[in-house]
């Protein structure tokens, strides 16, 4: 899905429920320049994972799996693409990896099957963004300020993903507090 729509929390979440660790790795944590240094990497985080139950999340995962077929790649993408599917099959079942991008269209097929399920997050619906503006500005949050109303506000706002919206009541919440509320107004206009 596109960025700042939960995946990630959607993970952590997942890892919570299960009670066991949760351990995030991006892109730039496994890639390196160097021959062989990303394959290496890779070892040492499944490695590592094997040693107890765990969630292990790959962000931006088309950096570490694209498309073997890919016809600018000089070798070196294919075999980090091949080192990954044999990492993953030896993976035991106490082990969950889940991993997030926003090109599936540039994930390698033989990748895409070693996975139970795939779980597409759309752009938020005004309905979703409703809920997420009800919680962040929830009376709890805003101790001697209901500003509660104002949910229905942001929700209509062309806000293009839940990170936004949650910024923007953050950015609320922030100026009941260091303006008393006299920069809201700015913050319920679109941009």
């Amino acid at each position: 899905g596109p960025p700042g729509n939960g995946k990630t929390m959607l993970a952590e979440a997942l890892a919570f429920e299960l009670g066991v660790p949760f351990l995030a790795v991006s892109h730039g944590g496994v890639v390196e320049s160097f021959m062989g240094a990303t394959g290496k990497n890779i070892d040492k985080l499944f490695a590592y994972a094997r040693t107890a139950p765990c969630v292990i999340f790959i962000d931006e995962f088309d950096g570490i799996s694209i498309k073997r077929s890919a016809g600018h790649d000089v070798g070196e993408i294919r075999r980090i693409t091949n080192h990954l599917l044999i990492a993953i099959e030896k993976l035991p079942s106490y082990v969950t990896l889940v991993c997030a991008t926003n090109a599936d269209n540039l994930l390698d097929e033989a990748i895409k099957r070693r996975f139970d399920f795939a779980i597409e997050i759309p752009t938020p619906t005004r309905a979703l963004k409703l809920l997420c503006a009800q919680r962040e500005l929830a009376p709890a949050l805003t101790p001697g300020n209901d500003v509660s109303s104002l949910a229905e506000q942001v929700a209509d706002l062309e806000l293009e993903s839940l990170f936004y919206v949650t910024e923007r009541c953050r950015q609320i919440r922030r100026d009941l507090v260091l303006n008393n509320g006299q920069g809201i107004e700015s913050l319920l206009q679109e941009g």
